[in-house]
């Protein structure tokens, strides 16, 4: 080691910032037919991410978004009043 601060030709340098921010929306719903209950659901997601090397002055920006559904719960209602379910 020769007691040198790393430059921007250095595969090593580590003077890095970075950061995530996100945001969630879900919705579900209950739908009826017959004598089944099906509630599917969806969760959509923003996410946007950075990491900014302040030696080489460089900053890179991600963004992207997920649809994300799912199927949350399904039920066979029975004629006596009791329930199935699979969720």
């Amino acid at each position: 080691m020769s007691g040198e601060l790393t430059s921007t030709a250095s595969p090593y340098d580590r003077d890095k910032r970075s950061g995530t921010e996100t945001h969630a929306w879900y919705i579900d719903d209950r739908i009826d037919i017959g004598n089944w209950t099906i509630t599917p659901g969806m969760r959509f997601e923003h996410i946007s991410s950075y990491q900014r090397n302040a030696i080489r002055g460089t900053q890179q920006d991600v963004s992207y978004n997920a649809p994300l559904p799912a199927l949350l719960d399904i039920n066979h209602n029975e004629v006596d009043g009791g329930t199935q379910s699979t969720g």
